[in-house]
């Protein structure tokens, strides 16, 4: 890649109209535009995403890419330090795949477990969020990639994404959902401020985005009606005039519903939808927009080139050459990550970590031991550079610590996936599948695959040679061979329809229409979101043939040519075979499996067909039959371990019939390692990870668990826009509602054991009388002392919480108490630790709508030291006092 260095504002006086609206928009799916003849010979390369970096291919078929955890599971280690090694991993190897921007990081709140995006977040608190956020911006943008927070704002859901109207009240708009995006933006001025005091402004990467994120992201929903990425008051009030933005603001994918050019500074993707020449021209005529908003986008799209340009160009997307690099490094962070943001929940008689000079034999028990689940789907689907299996790594590793007479006996309990997998070779007989392409009935061309599977990833016969292949349906035939007698599931998934017939001794004895995705987008993302089964008997050893006909959805957009359109790839299918399993018969040879074993260890999970971009989830159940597999072998097995990987929340109801429970998350292209770390105690400090989000016993328990309106939301009469969530619970979002509405939940915010030591903790700077908080200091420091009074190296996560004292006044939507501090502080056995903390005006503030304004009251508050936001975890309270309010405005003090 080249480097290119230039003037952003000596270009745009050099390009013509027509290219600074073209400016305004994507040239492809993940590029900028540039045109070497008008003097920029030079483009922007995105990338997804918040834990990986894909790079420009496919979503489901990419250059290999290190696939870090989810962000539920680095918020659960609430350590920035990992946070901000995150970040930095994450734009390497964003470099390797030629990018420049790293379309990351999701700072959405946790509002409802169900929410598809839910694993792609940190937290439902907005502390957490913001400052996990902050490290990894800093992070990302330490080597030169430009970081992008996004959904601003209010991206909670994910059913009719692009229609939903999220209705926030101010104060909760303010206190919560837009406080992680303020929090950045203080956060890395801070760092900038800092940088300049010590005379180092000119040096580093992060300096040339000037102490703020390179990007953000505006949100598909809209926000109290109004679409986010057309919404003034939004892009241009809040973040623009108040917080003194000056980066790019882009649409997220298609997010646009209109022009946005007052707002939204490019959209994306390219060729545009809403902003083509002429429709520009026409605005511009009309005088709807200026020449001013146009010169604006095209020079925030060129300044972003000036930052990146270190990072050089490539001179096409032909010559960019992605490559995937094995670095050992990220790959350390990856499974320091994974084993540190495990859970411990429940650990009775101290079962874990498992000691191999007690255990002889071990019974591991569910699907993901061997199949592993290492992320969800959507844009943080990418093609990991490798896949660790747990039950193989935990054998290397026993093996390799001399251990190797533990046996290890598994069985898979009971399946998890929804959609069935590819036919096997034995059902296919080995031999190849047929498709012919047909175009208004006439033939066109013809093909053999290995699986009846149109992959649009793959070149269609005769473009390897230039030629176009333009066809609207294919026909395929070929033969499913069972082996033992019983029912069988056929899966079929397409971008448009299929016709289905099974023939049995050439007579026709099935047949199906199946109506498949219609939006082209969530085909992408998300192949299998709908989707559908059909069930038919087979006999012992039974060939029966499948003749399939498959008929493309129409696909064109206003502005789309037929050559892009082509170019597009909008079409697929695919088609799943499985025989259905005898769930009671698996259930009873796990259970027997595990009660002739010393400890059994069940793995359950969900995985990207569950937790996804795209949709929603509708209960908080983990899939299928695996509440009964555990259930069955806690019965028959009294030590019994659950690794749940999830990278949301799910029920447990069977909580009190197992002795430990780990919430793994999803961990990764390092889960097989990290897990073992878990198990066997090995690592810094193994599953000392704390939920960052409150866990309910039940979905009728969740703030917004009980009715449609509050999630996934609902159409009113009068809104032909789509449907509006009610956000009731208002500021109350997590443990701020349950301890508010005295209800218990299964875990509270902030709990965890804190892996396998323990530790102790007070303020370490009492005094007599209360801190005192001025306008003047804006700020309290405070010392925590730790003691680590276990036998292992571990890691304590302090938690400060704020809470008004003598509150008879208190709003119905004011929480009882609030997080204000936080630090993961590592401490070695018998070590004594002392950290500094501070706690600022911003977690004695609430927002003033009257003055648009922040308030501080004065009066007496009191700070909490908790193991958690459980109110009977605190620890040592300590009285604070604010002598006089005032109010202040902007992102706080730098």
């Amino acid at each position: 890649m080249t480097q290119k260095a230039f003037d952003a504002g000596q270009v745009l006086t050099k390009l013509s109209l027509d290219d600074k609206i073209r400016l305004c928009s994507g040239a492809d799916f993940w590029r900028t535009y540039s045109d070497a003849s008008v003097g920029l010979p030079f483009y922007a390369k995105l990338t997804d995403g918040p834990n990986g970096a894909r790079g420009g291919g496919d979503f489901n078929n990419s250059t290999p890419a290190a696939l870090f955890p989810s962000p539920s599971c680095l918020g659960a280690t609430f350590d920035v330090a990992l946070a901000r090694r995150m970040g930095e991993g994450i734009a390497r190897d964003s470099r390797s795949k030629r990018c420049h921007v790293s379309l990351a990081p999701t700072i959405n709140i946790q509002r409802d477990p169900r929410a598809g995006r839910f694993f792609e977040s940190y937290s439902e608190d907005p502390v957490v969020s913001g400052e996990i956020g902050a490290a990894w911006v800093r992070g990302c943008q330490s080597v030169g990639v430009g970081a992008t927070p996004k959904h601003f704002v209010g991206n909670e859901a994910e059913t009719e994404r692009m229609r939903s109207s999220s209705d926030v009240a101010p104060a909760a708009l303010r206190e919560v959902y837009l406080e992680p995006f303020k929090r950045i933006f203080r956060e890395l001025a801070r760092d900038h401020a800092q940088k300049r005091e010590k005379g180092g402004a000119r040096g580093g990467s992060e300096d040339v985005f000037g102490g703020q994120p390179a990007c953000i992201m505006t949100a598909y929903n809209r926000l109290n009606g109004w679409s986010c990425s057309e919404n003034e008051a939004l892009q241009v009030g809040i973040l623009r005039n108040e917080w003194g933005f000056k980066g790019l603001v882009m649409s997220d994918w298609f997010a646009l519903h209109a022009h946005g050019l007052r707002a939204t500074n490019l959209e994306m993707p390219g060729p545009s939808l809403h902003r083509r020449l002429d429709a520009v021209k026409q605005l511009l005529k009309e005088g709807k927009v200026t020449t001013e908003d146009i010169d604006r986008n095209a020079e925030a799209v060129l300044r972003l080139l000036k930052k990146v340009s270190p990072l050089g160009f490539s001179s096409s997307p032909d010559k960019e050459q992605e490559e995937s690099i094995d670095d050992a490094a990220i790959n350390t962070s990856i499974r320091q990550i994974a084993a540190e943001g495990a859970v411990l929940v429940k650990n009775d008689d101290n079962i874990l970590p498992l000691d191999p000079n007690r255990v002889k034999k071990i019974a591991l028990i569910g699907k993901p031991w061997t199949d592993a689940i290492q992320s969800g789907g959507g844009s943080a689907n990418l093609t990991p550079q490798k896949v660790t299996a747990p039950l193989d790594c935990l054998r290397d590793t026993l093996s390799r610590d001399g251990h190797a007479h533990v046996e290890l006996l598994h069985h898979f309990g009971t399946e998890i996936h929804r959609f069935p997998p590819n036919p096997s070779s034995h059902a296919l007989e080995g031999k190849k599948v047929r498709l012919d392409f047909l175009k208004e009935g006439q033939p066109v061309t013809t093909t053999e695959v290995d699986l009846p599977f149109l992959d649009r990833s793959a070149p269609l016969p005769g473009e390897e040679k230039g030629e176009k292949v333009d066809f609207d349906t294919v026909k395929a035939q070929f033969q499913l061979k069972g082996s033992d007698a019983g029912t069988y599931r056929l899966g079929l998934i397409a971008f448009g329809t299929l016709k289905v017939q099974v023939v049995r001794d050439g007579k026709q004895t099935d047949e199906w229409d199946y109506q498949g995705e219609r939006s082209f987008f969530d085909y992408v993302l998300n192949p299998a979101r709908v989707w559908e089964p059909r069930l038919f008997e087979m006999g012992q050893d039974e060939a029966v043939t499948i003749q399939l006909e498959y008929s493309r959805e129409a696909f064109s957009m206003p502005g789309i040519s037929p050559e892009e359109a082509y170019a597009a790839r909008a079409f697929g299918f695919r088609v799943g075979f499985e025989r259905q399993i005898d769930d009671e018969a698996a259930l009873k040879e796990a259970s027997e499996l595990a009660a002739k074993c010393d400890v059994a260890i069940i793995m359950t999970a969900t995985g990207k067909e569950f937790e996804s971009e795209g949709f929603d989830r509708d209960t908080l159940k983990l899939p299928r039959r695996q509440d009964d597999l555990v259930k069955a072998v806690a019965k028959v097995q009294k030590k019994t371990v659950v690794l749940n990987q999830t990278g949301s929340v799910v029920e447990m109801p069977w909580i009190d019939e197992v002795k430990g429970i780990i919430q793994a998350w999803f961990g990764g292209q390092e889960t097989g390692w990290a897990i073992c770390d878990v198990l066997l105690g090995h690592g810094r400090a193994p599953a000392s990870g704390r939920f960052a989000q409150t866990w309910a016993k039940s979905l009728k328990d969740h703030p917004s668990g009980q009715h449609k309106d509050e999630f996934p939301g609902t159409h009113r009469a009068g809104d032909i826009e789509g449907p509006h969530v009610t956000y009731a619970e208002g500021r109350l979002v997590g443990y701020k509602w349950y301890d508010r509405r005295s209800v218990e939940p299964l875990f509270w915010f902030g709990q965890g054991l804190g892996g396998y030591t323990t530790f102790e903790a007070s303020f370490a700077n009492k005094q007599e009388g209360p801190l005192t908080l001025t306008r003047e200091t804006g700020a309290v420091p405070i010392k925590i002392q730790i003691k680590n009074t276990g036998k292992r190296s571990g890691k304590y996560v302090v938690q400060v919480y704020v809470r008004r004292a003598m509150a008879a006044d208190r709003e119905e939507d004011e929480p009882n108490q609030k997080l204000a501090a936080f630090l993961a502080v590592q401490t070695g056995a018998g070590q004594t630790t002392v950290v500094d903390l501070k706690v600022e005006k911003e977690d004695v503030s609430s927002w003033d709508e009257a003055q648009k304004k922040w308030r501080v009251e004065a009066g007496q508050y009191d700070l909490i030291l908790a193991k958690s936001a459980d109110p009977r975890a605190s620890i040592e309270e300590v009285p604070l006092q604010v002598d006089q309010g005032w109010v202040w405005e902007g992102i706080g003090d730098v």
